[in-house]
């Protein structure tokens, strides 16, 4: 016969045949949503001030599709004085991330102000990061 016991945490006490070890596992969690769904790493990003003509230095969203169905990315959109450059495939499989990375260069001295827009499948279409800076 065999029996298990299970604590709190990470860590399981197994006894097999009156023989005991504990050993550590890892759980997966599940997906946060039914059908697509997208999660980003930030919902705003301030790149701070930035020299006129100047660039400032890249920095990466993370693009999450955290429903149990693939996330259809029909497009990402980038406005105001801002750019980017992404890898995502037009089909994120659930659980999978891909990385756009976004810069600033301001046009004229003053606050900034754009966005980032995801159109995809998921609820709640489309998805905005809102983007700021300063351009000194």
């Amino acid at each position: 016969m065999s029996s298990a016991q299970f604590s709190t945490g990470t860590d399981t006490r197994l006894t097999v045949g009156g023989v005991s070890d504990t050993f550590t596992s890892t759980t997966r969690m599940p997906p946060t949503a039914q059908g697509p769904a997208i999660e980003t790493s930030v919902s705003s990003y301030d790149f701070g001030t930035v020299k006129v003509g100047s660039s400032s230095t890249d920095r990466n969203l993370s693009i999450t599709s955290s429903g149990t169905d693939p996330l259809e990315i029909q497009s990402i959109a980038i406005s105001g004085d801002f750019s980017g450059a992404h890898h995502c495939p037009r089909v994120l499989e659930a659980g999978k991330s891909c990385t756009l990375i976004g810069r600033f260069k301001p046009t004229v001295t003053g606050k900034r102000s754009g966005s980032i827009t995801i159109t995809s499948n998921a609820p709640g279409n489309p998805t905005v990061v809102s983007l700021t800076g300063k351009g000194g």
